[in-house]
């Protein structure tokens, strides 16, 4: 079905972001975010000249900050290392709807604010309250142009290689926790488990679905292609386009 989107305030500033592809202790990257118009779009700079991703926000969105006690284990693990820590939870789980299996993987992609005062504004907006105070825009000149804003030559760590630019799923772009584990657990256990470490992680964490060896491998039903000029979308029912654009022979992906 369509991927609803939420029309959530205008906003932009500096976020730090964890890249889940960056396997180095899970490295962090600062970026210009900008939030419009339901998509968050990361930039290089404030300039907004080279965007390195861009992922459109679902309507069941959930953004918690690391000390919430409704996040999962790992991220408050993470807060003592990022007090102005937040995540963005794709797919989010309600506990007293029966209708999730129990331990059902969380979808999770990992950001902090500058401060506290900013921490406040990001969760603010991503609930979709309204603006109370002045919003930092990028100069009418460097706007990001949205929607149809032609995609950066360059690209990030953030996505795939040319060569798997067409046969990754939404996978390769957040971070899953399986509460299962903190549940089933000992505290002992907990202890010794660090939750930080990418070795940890990859041994909790949901394990990456087989690769589809082509897009006509797929179901009809699930891609549909679309060419127009130099451009190619791959549309699946996951919601991931794949942007292909022949530009100095660089690929963009971007998250849907």
């Amino acid at each position: 079905g369509h991927h609803l989107v939420m029309e959530f305030p205008s906003h932009a500033a500096w976020l730090d972001f964890r890249s889940p592809e960056d396997e180095e202790a899970g490295a962090w990257q600062r970026r210009w975010a900008v939030l419009h118009c339901g998509e968050l779009n990361l930039f290089q700079d404030e300039s907004c000249k080279r965007r390195t991703a861009r992922l459109a926000l679902p309507r069941n969105l959930r953004a918690l900050a690391f000390g919430d006690p409704r996040a999962p284990h790992r991220a408050a693990q993470l807060r003592g290392q990022r007090p102005q820590g937040f995540l963005l939870e794709l797919n989010p789980l309600d506990a007293e709807d029966d209708a999730w299996p129990s331990g059902e993987f969380r979808q999770l992609l990992l950001f902090e604010a500058p401060d506290e005062q900013q921490l406040q504004t990001w969760l603010e907006r991503f609930r979709g309250q309204p603006a109370t105070d002045s919003i930092q825009r990028p100069a009418p000149e460097s706007q990001p142009k949205l929607p149809g804003m032609p995609l950066p030559a360059e690209r990030n760590r953030f996505f795939p290689s040319p060569s798997h630019a067409s046969e990754f799923d939404i996978d390769d772009f957040s971070d899953y926790e399986d509460d299962t584990h903190a549940r089933a657990s000992s505290l002992h256990a907990l202890e010794r488990s660090d939750w930080t470490s990418p070795t940890a992680r990859r041994v909790h964490s949901r394990p990456r679905r087989e690769r589809a060896p082509s897009p006509s491998g797929r179901n009809a039903d699930c891609v549909q292609r679309e060419t127009s000029g130099e451009e190619v979308k791959l549309r699946c029912s996951n919601h991931l386009e794949v942007n292909r654009v022949e530009a100095g022979n660089e690929d963009v992906a971007e998250v849907y």
